[in-house]
């Protein structure tokens, strides 16, 4: 019991630790190409994609040559249900996550998105912003109905906030800047 409380506080420490790390390899300044400021997932940040893209391909290997051994294991069969397509899905995220790439400049913002293709949104045209806690993005939506969401994970993101606040009325994105500061720690540019 003591052993299991210490090995579930020692592994959350960790993974706090390394959240803490790779949040704070986010504020880094990112790609400049003239106007263009370039958004993308930080190198450490790259490596953990590449890392966990490895495991989950493993752990799908695995668990597939287990149930070609044992075709007669329900125990494994069940275990093989439900591995198969979570391994599957993390693949496809990981591969899609880390093709992230957005670029900013005074006109608007836009680029690759993971699943969605290209996307761009002019800041002119936004109606509306919001912040997403659990998928740590912003959702941008213009008014036509196109939406792009900004990842907190891409190194830089913050630019991309100073900018949006600068050419949007506030009324469009204060309430979704204000739950990123409180969940991220970032202060107004001014503050700086």
């Amino acid at each position: 019991m003591l052993a299991d409380l210490w090995a579930q506080t020692l592994s959350t420490a960790i993974t706090v630790i390394v959240l803490a790390l790779l949040a704070a390899l986010t504020r880094r300044a990112p790609a400049q190409f003239g106007d263009l400021t370039v958004l993308r997932l930080p190198t450490a940040m790259q490596v953990v994609a590449w890392v966990s893209l490895l495991f989950f391909t493993g752990l799908l290997a695995l668990v597939i040559v287990e149930l070609v051994r044992h075709p007669d294991d329900v125990k494994k069969l069940r275990t093989a249900a439900i591995g198969v397509p979570l391994c599957l899905g993390l693949i496809v995220i990981v591969l899609a996550e880390r093709r992230v790439q957005l670029g900013f400049d005074d006109e608007g913002i836009g680029g690759r998105t993971a699943f969605r293709g290209l996307r761009r949104v002019a800041w002119r045209d936004l109606v509306q912003v919001t912040w997403s806690n659990g998928g740590y993005w912003f959702r941008l939506r213009d008014r036509d109905g196109n939406v792009l969401r900004v990842s907190a994970w891409l190194q830089g993101h913050h630019l991309a906030v100073d900018k949006l606040c600068q050419h949007v009325p506030a009324v469009v994105w204060q309430r979704a800047v204000q739950q990123w500061r409180a969940r991220t720690g970032h202060r107004d540019q001014a503050e700086r």
